[in-house]
């Protein structure tokens, strides 16, 4: 799995999660300025309405998107699937 984070994140944003997970699934952070050069490696997205989601849309990527209870979607793509936890997101995928 690879993390890219938003410009703006501090990098040690999922260090607890990478941390409690590391037996089970190997997590590398993405140091790639450009987001391109992450999204021809994907094969699934799992975000919170972002940008990237956007692409990997238009791109026919494998994409889930994670909301709360409460907020509404807002990227117009039948494509992306939702659920409302990463766990649930992780499941669709089969990852």
């Amino acid at each position: 799995m690879r993390v890219r984070f938003h410009p703006a994140d501090n990098r040690s944003r999922f260090d607890v999660l990478i941390k409690k997970y590391k037996g089970n699934v190997r997590v590398e952070k993405s140091k790639e300025k450009d987001i391109v050069c992450d999204l021809v490696r994907a094969k699934s997205i799992i975000g919170t309405e972002t940008t990237a989601m956007t692409f990997g849309a238009l791109l026919g990527i494998r994409t889930v998107s994670v909301l709360p209870i409460g907020k509404q979607p807002s990227l117009p793509f039948v494509s992306i699937k939702r659920r409302r936890d990463a766990a649930g997101a992780i499941a669709l995928l089969g990852l």
